[in-house]
């Protein structure tokens, strides 16, 4: 049971988020109801580093990157949208993503190991390439939030371009992730057991 609260936190972000940000274009909810399901998901799989975390300690570490995340999502929703804000809110980003990948990283890890333990090369391996493809897509964030910090607001450059092309990469790459995590948290829920007390 312990793996579906991280599949459920993931599905969770995905889907609401999707509602969330659809309502939000039709101008019928606030911009700030886009965190909320960044909240939901993430204490969920709070509640999942939790349970895990008595039978496989290092794993539990994870669950500060996920306290992070809703702290740095609350502060999102409360911080106003102005243009005098608007570039402190973008500095956001790198706190995000540096915790995203301390979430994510703990998480793969742990599913790694305890595959191992329990013979699991294949799943071990995807936890793996799991991480890795986490990891890409939020350097590729990153690198696009660095190069708009070059970008000419008022007339276009070769920043602004390489900004906005990293940006849909980041885009791609990120549902990408979203479908790679489901799966890999589903098949943990499927192949790897927990003692009954903890799962």
């Amino acid at each position: 049971m312990s793996f579906l609260y991280f599949f459920w936190g993931f599905l969770v972000q995905w889907l609401l988020r999707i509602v969330t940000e659809g309502l939000s274009s039709a101008s019928l909810v606030s911009g700030w109801v886009d965190s909320v399901p960044l909240i939901i998901g993430y204490i969920i799989i709070i509640i999942g580093f939790v349970r895990i975390q008595p039978f496989q300690p290092l794993m539990g570490r994870g669950k500060w990157g996920a306290v992070a995340l809703i702290l740095l999502s609350l502060i999102q929703m409360v911080l106003p949208v102005t243009p005098a804000t608007a570039f402190w809110g973008s500095l956001l980003t790198v706190p995000v993503a540096a915790a995203q990948l301390y979430m994510a990283y703990y998480l793969c890890l742990g599913i790694q190991q305890i595959a191992q333990q329990q013979l699991q090369p294949n799943l071990k391996q995807s936890a793996y390439r799991r991480w890795r493809m986490y990891l890409y897509c939020e350097v590729t964030l990153v690198l696009s939030f660095v190069c708009s910090l070059f970008a000419d607001a008022e007339q276009a450059n070769i920043w602004a371009t390489v900004s906005a092309i990293l940006a849909i990469i980041y885009v791609i790459l990120n549902l990408i992730v979203y479908l790679l995590m489901l799966s890999l948290t589903w098949k943990a829920h499927k192949q790897l057991e927990l003692p009954s007390a903890q799962s």
